[in-house]
């Protein structure tokens, strides 16, 4: 069994075991990056930032280990799995109190009209979602989600505590004869 297998199916399991609803379960399984959705970079996601709260996204990196004595980290362009990355460098959208309008420049960085960076690892990668479900809006380098993706949004929202134990369990270390508890 490859190494990115073992880790989907790692994935798999925490995010089973989470108690997520079923149609959030359905969507983050595989993040839906395959073959014939590949993520690429500029790609829109949404992502669980610093074990707290969902977020939307634009992939702006991605890195992988190399195989080989040295394990070094290469850059990637597209991937067919999300678990074959490491690292995925991304820019934040924060929600604005507008609906379904993400903002560019967060409220903490408003003053010098600053973007906000992020490296996440790819079990904080939640969703690669297509381009046609986002709008850019020129006006303060907003942009707006359809009314699909908006209600996709809220529903892993919801799930914001059921995520928060899932990154819990995937930064425990694994031990060798046993099984993760909550």
């Amino acid at each position: 069994m490859k190494i990115t297998d073992m880790v989907q199916t790692r994935r798999q399991d925490i995010f089973k075991r989470v108690n997520l609803r079923d149609q959030n379960l359905n969507l983050i399984l595989d993040a839906h990056v395959d073959s014939m959705r590949p993520l690429r970079i500029d790609n829109y996601a949404f992502v669980f930032v610093q074990f707290r709260y969902m977020s939307h996204a634009v992939i702006v990196t991605m890195y992988s280990n190399s195989a080989g004595k040295s394990k070094r980290h290469d850059a990637k362009t597209d991937t067919t799995a999300i678990t074959g990355l490491s690292y995925l460098g991304i820019q934040l959208y924060e929600r604005t109190f507008r609906g379904a309008t993400f903002s560019a420049v967060h409220e903490e960085t408003a003053a010098l009209r600053t973007y906000r960076f992020e490296m996440i690892s790819h079990f904080n990668f939640m969703l690669r979602i297509p381009r046609n479900w986002v709008k850019r809006v020129e006006v303060d380098e907003n942009i707006e989600l359809i009314p699909e993706a908006a209600s996709c949004f809220d529903s892993l929202v919801m799930d914001e505590e059921s995520l928060k134990s899932a990154m819990v369990l995937f930064t425990k270390r694994r031990q060798p004869d046993t099984d993760d508890e909550m």
